[in-house]
């Protein structure tokens, strides 16, 4: 078989990768999970909060649909006016 000669330490070293990688995956869900409450328990995570800058016909419009529109009712706290 071509290539490096099997060791009894490959198989090892590929098992606490894969237990590095799972603990990797584990750690960033856990944190998205995390930001997604925050954010569902946050001002900025209700239904309503669009509202405060948009008019229902200028969020549903087909504009709004295909790229940004800029608010009508009133500036969003993270745009540069």
């Amino acid at each position: 078989m071509p290539g490096r000669p099997f060791s009894l330490g490959d198989g090892v070293t590929k098992s606490v990768q894969r237990f590095q990688d799972a603990s990797e995956i584990r750690r960033i869900r856990e944190g998205l999970l995390d930001r997604v409450n925050g954010l569902l328990h946050a001002e900025e995570g209700s239904r309503g909060w669009p509202m405060r800058f948009f008019t229902p016909e200028r969020l549903f419009s087909v504009g709004a649909r295909s790229g940004w529109i800029e608010p009508d009712r009133e500036y969003l706290p993270c745009s540069e006016h």
